[in-house]
């Protein structure tokens, strides 16, 4: 089983995070993701940008991520 501290972990090893909050209770997780590597890019690729980090994991042990990404200047807008 996948836990929230790797999940969190491999999201700051593969992208340029500002900020990274994950929750979940072992099956369902949601993260929360600010990062510059967002900006220009579409709701879709941001997601595709995070999943690509747990390709194997989701076939595997990842059962449902929500991802919630933003770049700094929309968090400071929320």
């Amino acid at each position: 089983m996948i836990t929230v501290e790797e999940i969190k972990s491999r999201i700051q090893e593969g992208l340029n995070t500002e900020s990274v909050e994950v929750e979940g209770d072992g099956h369902h997780f949601s993260a929360t993701i600010i990062s510059q590597d967002f900006q220009g890019k579409t709701r879709i690729a941001r997601h595709r940008m995070v999943f690509s980090l747990f390709s194997e994991d989701i076939k595997q042990r990842l059962h449902a991520l929500s991802i919630n990404a933003m770049t700094i200047d929309e968090s400071n807008n929320n």
